[in-house]
């Protein structure tokens, strides 16, 4: 009997008891394994990501850029205890900016560009950018230069599967903040062209003093309000010839308000949101009404409009206090990084420059944009 026992046990429990460790140290380390795999890199933190869209050949203005602008970073106190910090009314409806408070804010910083203090911020303060171009269809010689580029500043993101087109370009924003999105984690980003100059130390301080000031009111049971800054346009008509041409877009008899696409900031919240939803959200046909209907329906937004912003398809009548411009040539961008504050040819035709305006977020389409900033 004790032999029987004894062959039994060798014969099948010994097998069965290693088969059974194996498959523990099988799993254990299979999942380990799997843990490690899955397990996201780090995400590249910064404060400002900027996000550059550019055209594939536009070598001369992205350098521009890179001498004048980018260079660029906070050096003065900011007026925090004028800025408007949006508040909930008692639906739930967040408060937008009034066009007296639109009007005060104005006037302080024109007086605070008079009397400015230093207060250096730069080392503390990180700032990204990319420049964002499709590749796909390119020429072999023109991919190799922008590889070369690439290589040299190592700020370029190369869009593969885009091509680089007017018509394209919702979709090329929409790439580019999944890529934002998915790579990096910041406060704000904001989004110009090629062609447009920013004053980046001042509006970098402007960010730093409003998120500071905003990080310090309770909000209770309402979301954290989501920055959307720039110029907006609620009149819009509805585009129906040229490279504007809109034939998907039904909503209304204009476009809704919107920041206009030669400059604008919105908070990192947002741009995950395009992200999450990138494939259920409608690209229309101009990338920056795109962005205005994409929030339209998000409660936490303050809309800031800046009359600051000058990012029309032609430039205003030049003013001192502007800090993002667009429209400007290359060459013109080095002069505004020297120190001069208006390009010439931008004060010329006065007559025929779009006119300035505070918005007011009370009123209907057709009056939003009536009350004309004194000069």
């Amino acid at each position: 009997m004790n032999i029987l026992y004894r062959v039994l046990s060798t014969r099948f429990l010994i097998p069965l008891l290693t088969f059974s460790i194996g498959c523990f140290l099988t799993n254990v380390f299979t999942n380990f394994s799997c843990s490690i795999d899955t397990e996201p890199p780090p995400k590249t933190e910064c404060f400002l990501f900027i996000l550059i869209l550019s055209a594939p050949d536009n070598i001369e203005s992205r350098n521009a850029i890179r001498e004048t602008w980018l260079n660029l970073r906070p050096h003065h106190s900011t007026f925090s205890h004028h800025m408007h910090i949006p508040t909930y009314d008692e639906k739930g409806f967040l408060r937008q900016e009034s066009i007296e408070e639109q009007a005060n804010s104005l006037e302080v910083y024109k007086m605070w560009l008079k009397a400015r203090h230093f207060v250096d911020k730069s080392s503390s303060t990180k700032i990204i950018h990319k420049f964002a171009v499709g590749t796909e269809g390119l020429s072999r010689y023109q991919h190799g230069l922008l590889l070369t580029e690439s290589k040299s500043h190592n700020d370029l993101l190369l869009l593969d599967n885009l091509q680089d087109s007017y018509r394209n370009l919702t979709k090329k924003l929409v790439l580019s903040l999944k890529f934002v999105s998915d790579n990096l984690s910041f406060r704000y980003l904001l989004k110009c062209d090629d062609d447009t100059y920013v004053k980046l130390d001042i509006m970098t301080a402007y960010l730093l003093a409003y998120h500071e000031k905003l990080s310090s009111v309770n909000f209770a049971s309402n979301p954290a309000p989501d920055l959307y800054w720039g110029y907006f346009n609620g009149k819009a008509n509805i585009k129906t010839s040229g490279q504007w041409k809109e034939t998907n877009f039904n909503l209304c008899s204009k476009y809704l308000p919107y920041a206009l696409g030669g400059g604008y900031v919105i908070s990192e919240g947002l741009v995950r949101y395009v992200n999450n939803n990138s494939d259920r959200l409608s690209l229309y046909a101009s990338e920056d009404i795109s962005v205005g209907i994409w929030f339209a329906s998000l409660r936490n937004v303050f809309r800031k409009h800046d009359c600051r912003f000058d990012t029309a398809y032609m430039a205003r009548v030049c003013k001192d206090y502007y800090i993002v411009l667009h429209k400007i040539k290359a060459e013109n961008m080095k002069s505004l990084y020297a120190g001069n504050e208006c390009i010439e040819e931008n004060t010329e035709n006065n007559d025929k420059r779009p006119l300035e305006y505070f918005y007011n977020w009370k009123a209907t389409s057709m009056q939003c944009c009536d009350t004309l900033v004194n000069w």
